[in-house]
């Protein structure tokens, strides 16, 4: 879904950007509310999972900053479901998604960086990423075999402390 204007219509480029922050607050806003209510048993949600991780990865550079929070939230809550889907399936699927959110949110993070609830934003990437279980597959999957690079979580928090750092 993309902002576009009718054929013709004449406005200033101010109107336009006030128009699309808008048109993407309100996008990632409703989107983020809609997550939640897509069950994991309903047929082809992973695919509706992925598409909508990609276009949040897609988007981040071209939303304006007002927007960025309701597409954190997105990418949050679709992280949350695909980890949900992902209990029973194969693990290099679910790190290969891991990779995917967590660059993503780290996009999010990088340009928001003004805001009031960057720190609330940073303790969700936190919550998600280190969750005991997914330490627990990551390790096991990745580090026991010695696929150091496919390790999504690990390269995150070595990101994290250089750059709090």
């Amino acid at each position: 879904m993309e902002f576009a204007l009718p054929q013709g219509t004449k406005m200033k480029k101010e109107a336009k950007q006030a128009f699309r922050s808008v048109f993407q607050y309100a996008k990632w806003g409703s989107l983020s509310l809609m997550i939640p209510m897509i069950t994991t048993e309903q047929e082809n949600s992973r695919d509706l999972y992925e598409q909508i991780l990609r276009s949040a990865s897609d988007s981040v550079n071209a939303t304006p900053v007002i927007a960025l929070p309701p597409l954190f939230n997105v990418v949050v809550s679709t992280g949350k479901q695909i980890v949900k889907l992902n209990e029973e399936d194969n693990a290099s699927s679910l790190l290969s998604s891991l990779h995917t959110i967590i660059e993503t949110l780290f996009a999010v993070l990088e340009e928001d960086t003004t805001s009031s609830t960057w720190m609330a934003m940073l303790n969700e990437l936190c919550s998600l990423i280190f969750d005991p279980k997914l330490l627990e597959m990551e390790y096991n999957t990745s580090y026991v075999k010695g696929d150091l690079d496919a390790m999504p979580i690990f390269k995150a928090f070595e990101r994290m402390l250089k750059w709090l750092a």
